[in-house]
C-alpha cells in the first residue's frame, strides 16, 4: 500500500480489522475491501471477515506485480520457531513436460538469509507457500537482488538437476516396460496371424499389424524425451518478527 500511497484504515471499533481503497486496476480484484484481517484467528470469531493470506488473490498479485516491474515486495511474518530471521524468498516453478502426455510442475522455494546464506530449513518451510495461513504486512522494498540471485540461480539449477534426473529415469523405466510389452504383444499377433492358410488374408493382415506396430512404437519414441522449463515466480523479502 505505501507503493501507491494510500492507506491500511483500522476499523475504529474492530480492533485488527481494517479497510482500504484498492489502488490497483484489475477486474479480478475489488476496488474496495472491507473487513480485511492478517491474524487468523479473527476469522474464527467472525466468519464474515476477509483474511488475506498467501493465497489471497490480491497478495498474490501484487507480489507478482512487483517482480514483474523489478520491485520487491517485503512481508513481516509471525512464525514463533523463526522468530529474528530475515532474508529474501525466490519462488522458482519447475516444468518438466514431453509435449505429448506428460507435464509435472514444482513450485521451489529458495530462501537466502541477509548474510547471504541458503537456509534450508526455511526454504522447506515455504514449500507450501500458498497454503501458509500467517499474519503479515505488505509494503514495497528495494534489494541487492543482483548479488542474492546469483547465489540463489546456482542452488536452483542444482535442484533442478536433480528433480530432473529422478523424474527422467523414472519416465524411461516406465517407457521401457511399455515398448518392451508392445513389442511381446504384436509378436504374439503376428505368430497368430501367420497361421492364417489363406495367403492374401494372411498377407494383409500382416501388412495391417506391422503398420499398427510401427506407428505404435514411433508413439512411444515421441513421448519417451522429457525436457525442463523453469523460471523465477516471485521475489520476496521475509521478516520472521
Amino acid at each position: 500500500m505505501n507503493l501507491h500511497d494510500e492507506d491500511l484504515n483500522e476499523y475504529k471499533n474492530k480492533k485488527d480489522v481494517y479497510y482500504f481503497t484498492n489502488p490497483i486496476e484489475n477486474k479480478n480484484l475489488k476496488s474496495k475491501y472491507s473487513n480485511v484481517i492478517f491474524k487468523q484467528e479473527k476469522g474464527v470469531e467472525d466468519e464474515s471477515l476477509e483474511l488475506f493470506s498467501f493465497q489471497h488473490n490480491f497478495v498474490k498479485h501484487i507480489t507478482n506485480n512487483y517482480y514483474n516491474n523489478g520491485e520487491t515486495s517485503s512481508l513481516s511474518l509471525y512464525e514463533d520457531k523463526f522468530s529474528g530471521e530475515q532474508g529474501v524468498l525466490f519462488n522458482w516453478l519447475l516444468k518438466i513436460y514431453n509435449n505429448h502426455n506428460y507435464e509435472k510442475r514444482f513450485l521451489i522455494p529458495i530462501f537466502v538469509d541477509s548474510n547471504f546464506n541458503y537456509n534450508m530449513r526455511i526454504s522447506e518451510y515455504f514449500e507450501d507457500f500458498y497454503n501458509k495461513k500467517m499474519e503479515y504486512n505488505i509494503k514495497s522494498e528495494n534489494i541487492d537482488l543482483e548479488n542474492y540471485f546469483n547465489i540463489v540461480h546456482d542452488k536452483f539449477k542444482k535442484i533442478e538437476e536433480k528433480k530432473f534426473y529422478y523424474e527422467r529415469k523414472n519416465w524411461q523405466e516406465k517407457i521401457k516396460k511399455e515398448k518392451a510389452k508392445k513389442i511381446k504383444y504384436y509378436k504374439e499377433r503376428k505368430k497368430k496371424i501367420k497361421q492364417v492358410k489363406i495367403d492374401n488374408i494372411r498377407k494383409g493382415k500382416l501388412e495391417k499389424i506391422k503398420q499398427q506396430e510401427k506407428e505404435d512404437l514411433r508413439d512411444i519414441k515421441r513421448r519417451e524425451k522429457l525436457y525442463p522449463y523453469s523460471k523465477c515466480l516471485q521475489i520476496i523479502k521475509i521478516r520472521f518478527e
